[in-house]
C-alpha cells in the first residue's frame, strides 16, 4: 500500500497531511482507480488489470450532497468538488458499489473518509475487488435402459429421468449428487480444474450394468470452460413375460385335453410385491382375450402371484394360483422369458341335479393349534340316479383344511348307500384356516357310486363375522430414537405394544396416520420385525420368522414429524396383517383408532420456585398443571426421570383448569436439575398426553439480607433507577444495598413500564460509547446502553449480551482438521456454519440448532443512508460479509451490512510489537 493510501484508510484520515496533494486549484479533484486484486492480498501488485465502468459513490457530509461517478475505459475515475465559498474543509466519504460476484478487497475498511481542503486534490483512492464465482467446466452425464444388453444406446431405448449420480473430486473426495432429467440426461457444472470420477449413486436392486463395465465409471480432467459427453451409463434389468390361459375343463381331469374351448373374458389378477426400494406393492386387473389368454410383464427381482379369480357356476380343477418369488443372482437378459400358466375350470351342476346339503349347522369360535375352526354339520340328499357310497370334499380355500375330507363306510357306517332320492346324515367335519376366509367360502362335493364319479356340485358356507377379541394394541410416549441424523426433525415418538391372543395366524400390523400433512420420519424395532414405509403416511411392520407369538409381542417405535400440521390431536388406524409376505395378498382386518397429542399438551407453572426445607427435602409450593388440549384428563401423574428421587405425590385427580398441588422431591444435591414427566389421563378412554418439566435444586440467597444494611452510609443523591429482586424500583444501587438490604437488582426502573418506549428513539442521537454490550428486557443484545435506548426504545437491561455461553475460546482447536462435509448448522450466534465439527472447534460455537440460520441478507441496501454521520471512534468490528468496518455505524450506515462481530475479520492483520509512539512520521 503507498503511502497516501495508508494515511487516508480510517475515519481519522484528515489527520495525516500527504506530501502526493497536488498544488491549489479553483476545484478539488478526487481521482483513483478500480482495480482486479487477482490473488486477493488486499494491495496494487503489478500487473494487475483496472476495471472499467464501475461506480464510486461520492457524499459530502459537510453539503449533504452525492454524486456517482463511473471509472472510464482506463479503469479509472474524477470526481470533482466545488469549493466552499467561506474556504471551510468538507468532510466527504467515498464508497464502491461492488457487484455481484465480487468482494472488496481494498481498502479493507470499505471505503475513504477525509476532509477535502479548497484547493488540494487527492489521488490514489483505489478500491481492489476479487472475483468470488469460481471457474467451472460441465459434464454431460445420460441413463439409458439398455433392453438388448448390448451396451450402446439404440434409437428406440429410452432414457431414464431421476436417477442419481455422483461425481468425486478425486482429490478432496468432496462429492456431488445429481440427477438424471426428461429424457435421461443431466448437464452437471462442477468447480474447474480438477480430476472427478463419475459413477451411479443408486444402481437399483435389480438392474445389471451393461455400460461402462470395467471399471464402471469415468474418470474427467475438467478444465475451465470444458464440456465433457460421453457420459453414459447403461442398464437392463430382467423380465418376465407371463400367459395365464383358461380353458373349459369338460372332463375335469385337470388337463387341457384336445377339443377343451378356451375361455374368453376371464378375470385375471397379478400381483406384484418387491420387498426392497421402493417397496412397490401394485395389482393389475387382466382379462383373457379370444383366445382365453392374457399377457403381463413381470420384473426378475418381485414376487409375483398370478390369481385367476373364481366366477359363479363354475369350479377349478387346477389350482387357481401362480407364485414366483424374487430372482437374487441375474445376469443381463436381452429378452424376456416366456412362463406359460395354464387354469381349468370345470362348470357346477344345478345344485337339484344331483345333490343337495339341507339342515347345516355352523359352531365357530374354536382355537385349535392357534387356527381358527368352525365346527360343520349337515345332511346329504342324493338327487341323482345312483345310489352314493362315499363323497369327497375339495375347492377348500388356500390355506383351509377340512377334518374329515373324505366320507365314506370307514368313518360313518351305517349312513351308506345314499340312495337316489335319501337324506343321510348328520355329518360333522371341521374347517380350520389359517387367514380369515371372509365372510362365506365354497367347497366342491364330490359323489362316488362304487368308485366311479356320478354328481359333482359347490356349496358355499357363511361364516360368522370375524372375531377381533384377544388382539390389542397399546401406543406409549417415548423418547426420540438416537438414530435420527437431524435431516429430518422427530417431533414427537411412540412405542407400539401389540398383545395377540388371536386363533388367527397374525404375521404383522399396519399403521396409517389419518391426520393431514403428519408423516412418518423414523423408526426402530426388536430385531424380529421387518418394517417398510409404504408411504410416507403408511408403516408396515412385519414378524420377520412367520406368525407373530402368541400373548405380548416385543414392540417397535415410530416418530413422526408434524411441520406442516397444526396442534390438533394425531389419529392413527392399525389392521392387523392376517397374510404373510410370501403369500399372495394382503388381508387386513380388526382395524383401531388411537388418538395421540403430539404437541404440548400442558403447560406447567411454579417449577421453578423451590423452596429448601430443613430435613433435606425440596418443596415447590404451588406446582399447576394447566390443559392445553381438548380432552379431559381424569388425573394427572408425575413420573420422576432422574434417577434417585421420587416425587410426592405422584399421582392426583384432575380439579379443573389449573389442577395445583404442593409437590416434595426426596434425594439429590443443590445444583442436580430433576426431569419430571407430567402426564394428563383420563383412564376410561386411555387418552394421554405429556409434558417434561425441569426442577432446579437450589437453595436461593434471600432477597432481602438485613445484615447488609448500614443507614449511615452516604449515597449520591443521583436518579440512576435499579430494579430490587423484591420488584421496588430504588433511585440507585447504593440505596437499594445499603439502605434497604437488597441483595440483587437489575439496570433500570421495575418493569412496570413497557419493556420498549417507542418515544425513546431517536436517529438523530448518535452513540459515542465503546463495545461495552447489555441484554435489553426483549432479549435483544445492543452494542451499548445508549444504542439500546435511543435506537431500540428498551428501557430495562442487564449487562453483557442476551448469551454469553455461547461462544467459549477454550473449545478452539486448531489441530483438529475438520472434513469438508456440506451439513449446516445454526450457530447461537446467529452464523450458519459448514457442520458442527466447524461450529465446534473452529469458533467455539456452545449450542447450535440443525440446518442452515434464516436467510437473512449480510448486506441491506436500504439500511445506507449517505448523508448519516458516524463518530470519529476507532471500535472495529468484522461484518458477515467478511469486512472489517471503522465501527458499527460505518458498517451499517455506510455499507448496509445487518449484522457484525466485535473487532478485525482478520486478527493477524494488527501487529501491536510493532507500535513505536517515539517514531514521528512525516
Amino acid at each position: 500500500m503507498n503511502k497516501l493510501a495508508t494515511c487516508l484508510v480510517g475515519l481519522a484520515a484528515w489527520l495525516c497531511l500527504p506530501a502526493a496533494l497536488s498544488a491549489q486549484t479553483a476545484t478539488v479533484h478526487l481521482t483513483g482507480c478500480v482495480f482486479a486484486d487477482q490473488n486477493a492480498n488486499h494491495q496494487w501488485d503489478a500487473g494487475e488489470p483496472t476495471l472499467p465502468g464501475w461506480e464510486v459513490l461520492f457524499t459530502d457530509l459537510t453539503t449533504g450532497t452525492s454524486q456517482i461517478a463511473t471509472t472510464d475505459s482506463t479503469g479509472c475515475y474524477d470526481i470533482e468538488v466545488a469549493p466552499d465559498p467561506a474556504g471551510a474543509p468538507h468532510s466527504v466519504v467515498l464508497l464502491l458499489n461492488v457487484m455481484p460476484g465480487y468482494d472488496q478487497t481494498y481498502p479493507t475498511t470499505g471505503g475513504y473518509s477525509f476532509m477535502v481542503v479548497p484547493g488540494q486534490d487527492v489521488g490514489a483512492l483505489d478500491f481492489g475487488v476479487v472475483l468470488t464465482v469460481p471457474p467451472s467446466a460441465t459434464l454431460h452425464i445420460c441413463k439409458w435402459e439398455d433392453r438388448n444388453c448390448n451396451g450402446h444406446w439404440d434409437d428406440d431405448e429410452e432414457g431414464l429421468a431421476n436417477w442419481p449420480f455422483r461425481i468425486v473430486n478425486t482429490a478432496t473426495n468432496e462429492e456431488i449428487i445429481v440427477h438424471t432429467e426428461a429424457g435421461g440426461c443431466v448437464n452437471a457444472e462442477v468447480p474447474a480444474p480438477a480430476t472427478y470420477r463419475v459413477e451411479e449413486a443408486q444402481n437399483g436392486d435389480y438392474y445389471v450394468p451393461t455400460w461402462p463395465i470395467d471399471p464402471p465409471w469415468y474418470e474427467v480432467v475438467a478444465v475451465p470452460d470444458g464440456f465433457y459427453e460421453g457420459l453414459v451409463f447403461g442398464n437392463n434389468i430382467p423380465t418376465w413375460i407371463f400367459t395365464a390361459c383358461v380353458f373349459h375343463d369338460l372332463n375335469c381331469n385337470g388337463m387341457p385335453d384336445p377339443g377343451e374351448p378356451p375361455l374368453p373374458d376371464w378375470p385375471i389378477t397379478h400381483t406384484t410385491i418387491c420387498p426392497s426400494t421402493p417397496n412397490l406393492v401394485a395389482v393389475t386387473n387382466l382379462t383373457t382375450g379370444p383366445s382365453g389368454c392374457a399377457f403381463d410383464e413381470g420384473a426378475w427381482g418381485c414376487d409375483h402371484t398370478i390369481q385367476a379369480q373364481s366366477q359363479p357356476g363354475w369350479f377349478f380343477s387346477t389350482d387357481s394360483v401362480f407364485y414366483t418369488a424374487a430372482v437374487d443372482s441375474l445376469s443381463c437378459v436381452p429378452a424376456p422369458a416366456l412362463v406359460d400358466i395354464v387354469f381349468g375350470v370345470c362348470q357346477v351342476p344345478p345344485p337339484d341335479t344331483c345333490g343337495a346339503i339341507v339342515e347345516e349347522l355352523i359352531e365357530p369360535d374354536t382355537c385349535i393349534n392357534a387356527l381358527q375352526t368352525v365346527q360343520y354339520t349337515f345332511f346329504l340328499t342324493n338327487l341323482g340316479n345312483q345310489p352314493v357310497t362315499s363323497f369327497l370334499l375339495t375347492g377348500l380355500p388356500a390355506g383351509a383344511t377340512a377334518s374329515p375330507q373324505y366320507f365314506s363306510m370307514n368313518n360313518y357306517p351305517g349312513e351308506f348307500p345314499i340312495a337316489p332320492g335319501a337324506t343321510a346324515g348328520p355329518f360333522t367335519t371341521t374347517f380350520s384356516f389359517d387367514a380369515p376366509p371372509g365372510e362365506e367360502f365354497c367347497v366342491q362335493f364330490i359323489l362316488f357310486s362304487n368308485g366311479e364319479e356320478c354328481c359333482r356340485f359347490e356349496h358355499c358356507i357363511a361364516l360368522p363375522p370375524l372375531t377381533c377379541d384377544g388382539l390389542e394394541i397399546e401406543i406409549v410416549s417415548t423418547l426420540p430414537l438416537g438414530t435420527n441424523t437431524g435431516a429430518i426433525h422427530d417431533d414427537c415418538c411412540y412405542e407400539l405394544r401389540p398383545w395377540n391372543e388371536a386363533c388367527f395366524n397374525v404375521f404383522g400390523l399396519d399403521v396409517r396416520i389419518e391426520t393431514p400433512n403428519v408423516v412418518f420420519s423414523n423408526y426402530s424395532a426388536d430385531p424380529n420385525w421387518v418394517i417398510t414405509l409404504l408411504a410416507p403416511d403408511n408403516l408396515r411392520a412385519y414378524w420377520n420368522n412367520g406368525p407373530m407369538p402368541k400373548g405380548a409381542v416385543p414392540p417397535f417405535t415410530f416418530c413422526l414429524n408434524t411441520d406442516d400440521a397444526n396442534d390438533e390431536p394425531i389419529t392413527f388406524v392399525t389392521y392387523w396383517v392376517y397374510t404373510g409376505p410370501n403369500l399372495p395378498g394382503t388381508l387386513m382386518a380388526c382395524p383401531d383408532t388411537a388418538k395421540v397429542e403430539c404437541s404440548d399438551c400442558a403447560v406447567v407453572t411454579g417449577a421453578d420456585e423451590v423452596v429448601c426445607n430443613a430435613d433435606g427435602t425440596w418443596t415447590i409450593p404451588n406446582l399447576c398443571v394447566f390443559n392445553q388440549s381438548d380432552e379431559t384428563p381424569s388425573v394427572v401423574l408425575f413420573e420422576v426421570q432422574t434417577p434417585g428421587i421420587t416425587v410426592v405425590p405422584d399421582m392426583l385427580s384432575w380439579m379443573g383448569d389449573p389442577t395445583c398441588t404442593p409437590l416434595t422431591l426426596q434425594g439429590g444435591n443443590p445444583g442436580d436439575v430433576v426431569l419430571i414427566k407430567t402426564w394428563l389421563l383420563d383412564e376410561i378412554s386411555g387418552w394421554c398426553c405429556y409434558v417434561w418439566v425441569e426442577v432446579l435444586l437450589d437453595c436461593p440467597t434471600p432477597c432481602i439480607d438485613s445484615t447488609l444494611i448500614n443507614l449511615d452510609e452516604p449515597c449520591p443523591a443521583i436518579y440512576d433507577p435499579v430494579c430490587g429482586c423484591d420488584g421496588v424500583t430504588y433511585n440507585n444501587a447504593c440505596e437499594a444495598t445499603q439502605w434497604h438490604g437488597v441483595t440483587s437488582w437489575t439496570p433500570g426502573p421495575c418493569p412496570d413500564v413497557p419493556c420498549v418506549d417507542s418515544s425513546l428513539i431517536d436517529p438523530n442521537i448518535w452513540c459515542t460509547g465503546g463495545y461495552d454490550p447489555v441484554c435489553g428486557c426483549n432479549g435483544v443484545t445492543y452494542p451499548n446502553s445508549c444504542v439500546a435506548i435511543v435506537q431500540g426504545g428498551v428501557t430495562s437491561w442487564t449487562p453483557g449480551p442476551c448469551n454469553p455461553s455461547c461462544i467459549d475460546t477454550s473449545a478452539i482447536n486448531p489441530d483438529v482438521i475438520c472434513p469438508v462435509v456440506d451439513d449446516p448448522v445454526c450457530g447461537c450466534d446467529g452464523v450458519t456454519y459448514e457442520n458442527v465439527c466447524v461450529a465446534f472447534y473452529e469458533h467455539g460455537i456452545t449450542s447450535w440448532t440443525p440446518g442452515p440460520c434464516p436467510d437473512v441478507p449480510c448486506v441491506d441496501s436500504s439500511l445506507i443512508i449517505p448523508t448519516g454521520i458516524c463518530v470519529d471512534v476507532y471500535e472495529p468490528v468484522c461484518g458477515c460479509n467478511g469486512v472489517t468496518y471503522y465501527n458499527s455505524c460505518v458498517a451499517t450506515l455506510w455499507s448496509g451490512v445487518t449484522s457484525w462481530t466485535p473487532g478485525l475479520c482478520d486478527s493477524s492483520c494488527i501487529d501491536t510489537s510493532l507500535i513505536n509512539p517515539d517514531v514521528i512520521c512525516p
